[in-house]
């Protein structure tokens, strides 16, 4: 289960900080296998070909006997016979084998939170990356782009996400990358060198092969289980847990501190009854928190954004008015075919400037809207900082403050990687078909965001 952790000071950084046990997708704790080596396991190697009866791995060829049948080893997919994918039931040896999870892992339950049968929803009805999973034991049980993961008998299959452990690029995704990092082999994908588009705990590095990757400053995405070694889910020296800092993205062990002091630097929180654990230390008058690597920021001018997803409503037929719009995913990719710039509105219920801005936006929009400009909004808290915001204050904030264009709820506050500096709102004009950030401004200055727009609309 998800364990959110919200640290009462931390919460003054960018309206909300979240601590939570950490895993991919939904926040469980698990353990999970890595592929460290060749695609099998060393060992004696048998005489029997692949398809051939076998009762060990000594007895086939690849090394690999899977169901009382040898496999044919693999390295990548294209191994594999057409219908067969190359996978994993240790995280040490690949194999080829034919898919038979059920059809529906994947699909998405947002919004809607239906799932096929024989399936069931991770993740909230609100939470705009909702997917569909099943029970397993192994990856085998699970399509390429995701893993088996859980504690005994509530095993299911995860989404990879970037440092979650992986075979081989098709592993990862469209567009991903498979990387060695430390030793280990894990999810990232490309960047360009010198830009911030790395998630802030990680940077862009040279990896080989005229490729650039994103990888964790650490030099790994797993430490050696000590207070705050990165981690990916349970590497974490017992009874320190793996804890993901929302603001950030970074995950770290923490130390108990439930019947001892934390050492100098840290703060002792809670992380769900009865866990204490130690985190690094909060400075309330320089507003920042020192992290177990230095943080780079994210989502700076020039820098390209990942394509954000968010639950919420859309003007679909222009009229300057979100009543009658049912509830959707809403990508800002959404808005490309109609657009040369979006305005990409990060805002919290609690926030005066933000409801006086919101305001202001629907001039925006009526102005601008039939030049190139579309508006992204999105509630990142609700009426305190910390809360999550909800479809209801969704419907009152849009009620009270006119908001339009595309308005959603970000549950899960993965906007807020973007606030470096702590104020909010946070306004960052994007190139609407290229999501590269052309501006990026805090706080609310109505005349200071109208000239940006026009400048960027090429406006007198």
């Amino acid at each position: 289960m998800k364990r959110t952790i919200r640290h009462p000071a931390l919460l003054l950084l960018a309206g909300t900080l979240l601590w939570s046990c950490s895993d991919d997708g939904p926040k469980a704790s698990a353990g999970d296998g890595g592929l460290d080596g060749g695609p099998v396991a060393d060992g004696p190697r048998g005489t029997k070909s692949a398809g051939a009866a076998c009762g060990g791995d000594g007895d086939c060829q690849s090394g690999v006997c899977y169901g009382g049948t040898c496999a044919l080893g693999c390295a990548v997919p294209a191994d594999c016979a057409t219908g067969q994918e190359c996978t994993s039931d240790d995280g040490v040896r690949l194999f080829c084998h034919a898919p038979a999870y059920p059809a529906g892992i994947g699909q998405s339950c947002a919004v809607s939170g239906v799932c096929p049968t024989g399936t069931s929803c991770v993740g909230g009805v609100s939470w705009a990356h909702a997917y569909c999973s099943a029970a397993c034991q192994t990856d085998v049980d699970c399509p390429p782009t995701y893993r088996c993961s859980g504690d005994a008998g509530q095993r299911r299959c995860i989404r990879r996400l970037f440092c979650s452990r992986c075979y081989h690029d098709a592993s990862c995704g469209a567009g991903k990358l498979c990387i060695k990092q430390g030793g280990q082999t894990a999810c990232s994908r490309p960047c360009t060198a010198g830009s911030t588009e790395c998630p802030r705990f990680a940077e862009c590095r040279d990896v080989g092969g005229g490729k650039h990757a994103c990888v964790h400053k650490s030099g790994a995405c797993d430490g050696d289980g000590s207070l705050c070694e990165p981690c990916h889910n349970s590497e974490c020296a017992s009874p320190g847990l793996c804890l993901l800092n929302t603001f950030t993205q970074e995950r770290f062990c923490g130390q108990d501190c439930s019947s001892a002091s934390c050492p100098s630097g840290y703060d002792c929180v809670s992380v769900g009854p009865p866990d204490q654990q130690c985190v690094p230390h909060y400075d309330s008058q320089l507003k920042q928190m020192a992290g177990c690597v230095t943080v780079s920021p994210i989502g700076e001018e020039g820098d390209v954004v990942e394509d954000f997803a968010t639950v919420g409503y859309l003007d679909s037929d222009d009229d300057g008015s979100l009543g009658g719009e049912k509830l959707r995913i809403l990508r800002l990719s959404d808005l490309a075919g109609k657009a040369k710039i979006i305005l990409f509105n990060l805002s919290a219920g609690w926030c005066g400037p933000c409801k006086q801005e919101t305001q202001h936006l629907a001039s925006l929009r009526a102005s601008y809207g039939p030049k190139g400009l579309a508006i992204f909004q999105v509630l990142f808290d609700a009426d305190s900082p910390g809360e999550p915001p909800t479809v209801q204050l969704l419907d009152a904030w849009i009620k009270a403050y006119n908001a339009q264009g595309a308005v959603g709820i970000d549950v899960d506050a993965e906007s807020i990687v973007y606030n470096t500096t702590g104020v909010t709102p946070v306004n960052m004009i994007l190139d609407a078909k290229t999501l590269k950030v052309l501006d990026k401004s805090y706080g609310y200055s109505q005349t200071d965001l109208e000239a940006k727009i026009k400048s960027k609309l090429g406006l007198p």
